[in-house]
């Protein structure tokens, strides 16, 4: 009863490691088990745990963590400053400064004393006067609230994703690494014939009215959380893109949408000439930044 992982909600699905207990502190364990080799064991995320040898033997243990970072809570982490945001500019009163009086009933100071100590009848008013402050901010944080773009939210959730993830293995793409890149996407022409290296390996977003295309096919397989890096030496990049991320006018949206997520471009891949894409130079630039990326592979 006096472990606090036990008792204490703080320690429920953690977001971040705990420190280290000592036994007085976590108590008699819930569950000792001898693994084997092969085994693998599942413990819910915020699981006090502790890994030891089998006396007079030696071992090895990986320890993976998943979706430490990808709960409610970080959704509505990339959602808020947004809708702080369009609220400002949508809501006047927003904008509008707090009366005077103000700072005098919030506060530490201005939650209230012991009761029975002063003048009853002015800590009526100042409570009164609080209470009407507090209505006021909870009716413009509601305003806030009503603007919560939970869509942008997820994009940039998937935008952190295909940063962090390590790139997809070749067992795990429907083409050789020949049919794609910066050589591949020189021979691609009106005829051409595209698809997806890997289905969900890219993901759309809208930054600054310019359309992003996240991908992790540049990721490094040593730092890939940090999101791409170049430790495989990777011989033909554009300039003009950052690993990991290309970006495009929103006008080729649609198009993009075609190449990245319909049946086609999954199964038997898209012809270049049927995407509604115009001028046709802008319509072959963009497939072959595509290609020149690793997300879409030549097909023929």
């Amino acid at each position: 009863p006096d472990c606090p992982y036990k008792t204490d909600i703080y320690f429920y699905y953690l977001r971040y490691s705990s420190a280290n207990f000592s036994r007085g502190e976590i108590g008699e364990p819930v569950l000792e088990v001898v693994l084997e080799p092969g085994d693998l064991l599942y413990m819910p995320r915020g699981t006090v745990h502790q890994a030891m040898c089998v006396e007079k033997t030696h071992s090895l243990h990986v320890t993976l963590s998943t979706n430490q970072f990808n709960t409610w809570a970080d959704v509505l982490e990339l959602a808020f400053p947004e809708a702080l945001r369009r609220a400002v500019e949508e809501v006047p009163a927003l904008r509008r400064c707090p009366p005077p009086d103000f700072l005098d009933n919030l506060g530490v100071a201005a939650q209230g004393g012991d009761e029975g100590e002063g003048d009853e009848g002015a800590a009526d008013d100042q409570t009164s006067r609080r209470d009407q402050l507090l209505g006021v901010l909870n009716e413009l944080a509601s305003a806030v609230m009503r603007r919560l773009p939970f869509d942008a939210a997820a994009d940039q959730l998937g935008a952190r994703l295909m940063k962090q993830r390590l790139p997809p293995p070749p067992s795990h793409l429907s083409s050789s690494k020949t049919s794609t890149g910066v050589t591949a996407s020189n021979g691609v022409t009106n005829t051409s014939v595209v698809r997806l290296m890997q289905e969900n390996g890219a993901r759309i977003v809208i930054e600054d009215e310019t359309l992003a295309v996240y991908h992790s096919f540049e990721n490094g397989r040593l730092y890939h959380m940090e999101g791409g890096d170049d430790e495989d030496g990777g011989d033909d990049k554009e300039d003009d893109d950052e690993l990991g991320v290309l970006f495009f006018d929103q006008a080729c949206g649609p198009a993009i949408e075609i190449l990245l997520f319909s049946e086609d471009a999954i199964d038997t891949g898209v012809e270049i000439g049927d995407l509604p894409l115009w001028p046709e130079d802008v319509k072959l630039e963009t497939v072959r930044r595509l290609v020149g990326a690793g997300i879409l592979a030549v097909v023929r």
